[in-house]
């Protein structure tokens, strides 16, 4: 995630392989959620990688955009993100897929105030994972670990932020009916550094007082 410039950029590079044909349906499918009222969505590459050869499945990959409102069954609220729906042809067990993209932009309402979590492992094995949050020089950062240790702040030429990855992580098992609000899964949280009159300044906008109440 870079959030140097005036608009916020998340690219993500996500490789998948098939060990059987039972996983095929999931690694020749993916599903990248985004906000076209202020994000926009950019496909860098779809590669798969087959006996050591790579090839180009960008131009051919079928590729729609549905709006299936996820939240409206449980909140009742429609929040307009849609969803880019990939599907890839002739994919075999021994493939390794790979999708590059970047998501442009982050919810106006928000008003630069910034908060993420990223995952360390997940429900399966992973084989690489590589986290990069970058923020402008200077900036006064917050880091948290969540079921793992927080990493250190780093500086490098033009950015401060931080810089993890991992190999060969285990996949987390979850017990069953556990509660929603339990984190199950190692991550980290980054943001930049903020108290409860920052909160207090951001939400005043949202509640004008000046106005009659009826």
């Amino acid at each position: 995630d870079d959030y140097r410039g005036d608009v916020a950029a998340f690219y993500f590079d996500y490789v998948a392989e098939a060990l059987n044909a039972n996983a095929l349906d999931q690694v020749a499918r993916t599903s990248i959620d985004f906000n076209p009222v202020f994000q926009s969505l950019v496909l860098h590459a779809i590669d798969v990688e087959r006996d050591g050869a790579s090839s180009d499945r960008l131009a051919s990959a079928s590729i729609t955009l549905a709006r299936r409102e996820t939240a409206f069954d449980t909140s009742a609220q429609a929040n307009g993100d849609v969803s880019a729906l990939i599907v890839l042809d002739d994919v075999r067990p021994g493939d390794r897929v790979r999708f590059r993209y970047s998501i442009r932009g982050s919810n106006p309402i928000l008003a630069g105030v910034r908060h993420d979590s990223y995952p360390m492992a997940w429900t399966v094995p992973i084989l690489a994972r590589h986290v990069r949050v970058l923020y402008p020089p200077g900036t006064d950062l917050m880091v948290r670990g969540e079921g793992t240790e927080a990493p250190p702040i780093r500086d490098g030429d033009g950015w401060r932020g931080v810089d993890v990855a991992g190999r060969d992580v285990a996949a987390v098992r979850a017990e069953e009916d556990t509660p929603s609000w339990i984190p199950m899964l190692p991550s980290i949280e980054v943001s930049d550094r903020r108290d409860w009159r920052d909160v207090v300044e951001w939400a005043r906008a949202l509640y004008p007082t000046d106005a009659a109440i009826p």
